[in-house]
């Protein structure tokens, strides 16, 4: 009991979860985008990705909405963590891109295409960088 009452008390393990959740909520994102995506690149008819519309994307705008604005709030939070800021612009350029592209006023779909996979590997690395590095070296010196 004491040494659960320590660790919430103390203010290393408190920044390692609050990074956790910043960056499980940008894994979170990127993952239903991935999924998202690889569920309309199925050919299907019209029919079927209507279909497939309804049923995902209710869900899917739930969980990018709670997941996106957790992540931006604990970015804002924790601003010197470098990679939780630049992930945050680089999810709302892409998501800027894509009402643009929506509306027809971007041309460049191939462009678009290419920035949302840039931005996307970059967000990957960083979780990637922090679960399987930062987190560690952070447990081993002690610090915040």
């Amino acid at each position: 009991m004491n040494q659960k009452l320590a660790e919430r008390t103390d203010p290393g393990v408190a920044a390692r979860r609050d990074r956790d959740v910043a960056y499980g909520c940008f894994a979170a994102v990127l993952l239903v985008v991935w999924g998202l995506s690889a569920v309309m690149s199925l050919p299907m008819t019209p029919d079927q990705a209507e279909g497939y519309g309804m049923l995902l994307g209710s869900w899917a705008a739930v969980m990018l909405l709670g997941a996106g604005g957790v992540a931006l709030v604990y970015s804002i939070k924790l601003w010197r963590e470098w990679p939780l800021p630049v992930s945050t612009v680089l999810c709302l350029s892409a998501v800027l891109i894509f009402l643009r592209e929506d509306e027809g006023k971007v041309g460049m779909t191939r462009q678009a295409l290419i920035w949302y996979v840039v931005c996307s590997v970059a967000i990957a690395f960083f979780c990637i960088r922090w679960f399987g590095h930062s987190r560690k070296q952070m447990q081993l010196s002690g610090s915040t």
